[in-house]
């Protein structure tokens, strides 16, 4: 049992932490993943924190995925379809 988890450990280490790893902040309200308060390619926002495009709202929570799941849902918002991510803020 414990090889198992050592290597799902194993995994999740090289497949998402070490490759494609990224925080997207994720609306709250309607789950799509929302503009970003400071960006390497665009600097910082106007309304200086994280924003959803589609609700207006700056009710944003980081979230840690795969670079290659964000490519995907917005590759699907680009056809029109609406990926929504339910995400609950991390418990400190």
């Amino acid at each position: 049992m414990a090889v198992a988890h050592g290597a799902s450990a194993f995994a999740k280490d090289r497949m998402f932490e070490q490759s494609d790893y990224y925080v997207a902040p994720i609306c709250k309200t309607c789950g799509t993943i929302a503009i970003p308060a400071n960006s390497k390619t665009y600097g910082t926002s106007v309304y200086r924190k994280a924003r959803c495009p589609s609700c207006k709202t700056s009710e944003v929570v980081e979230t840690e995925i795969p670079y290659s799941t964000k490519r995907l849902v917005q590759m699907a918002q680009g056809m029109h379809i609406k990926l929504k991510m339910n995400v609950v803020p991390k418990s400190t």
